[in-house]
């Protein structure tokens, strides 16, 4: 039995459920019939621990704006988790770039409360940009550290 939805004494949550395939024979069915799953997200929502930012993070934003995202850990090794704090406009986009100025990812913003891994493994350690784009006005750019 599953206790659904369930406060852990860290402040996060442990979420858990079953699936089932109602019908094994169509052509995308893969697997056993039915599965279990279970994950544990901390006080954030995040599946990674620790993806909260520490108060010494560089964020470049416009005076007096709230940021729309919060990005960390900072230095990132294999994931950086980024946490949408507020809704980017329905066209922003989020854009990784080197510090020659090219770009290396591209992808879009996602609602507020929304938790993204961004798989940065396959980038050389070194500092890297984060920017929230709509229409190519910056929203928010943040100083990124692989290591």
């Amino acid at each position: 039995m599953c206790i659904r939805d369930r406060a852990t004494s860290d402040g996060g949550f442990i979420f858990c459920g079953e699936s089932t395939d109602y019908d094994p024979n169509l052509e995308f069915s893969e697997g056993p019939p039915q599965q279990g799953w279970l994950v544990k997200v901390d006080e954030y929502g995040c599946l990674v621990e620790g993806c909260q930012l520490s108060d010494n993070i560089n964020v470049l934003e416009k005076s007096g704006a709230n940021p729309y995202f919060k990005a960390g850990p900072i230095p990132a090794g294999q994931f950086l988790n980024i946490y949408q704090t507020f809704n980017a406009p329905p066209n922003a986009t989020y854009q990784l770039i080197n510090l020659n100025g090219q770009l290396l990812e591209s992808f879009p913003a996602m609602s507020k409360g929304t938790t993204m891994m961004l798989d940065v493994s396959k980038y050389n350690a070194g500092s890297y940009v984060l920017s929230l784009v709509n229409g190519g006005e910056v929203l928010q750019s943040q100083r990124i550290i692989v290591n």
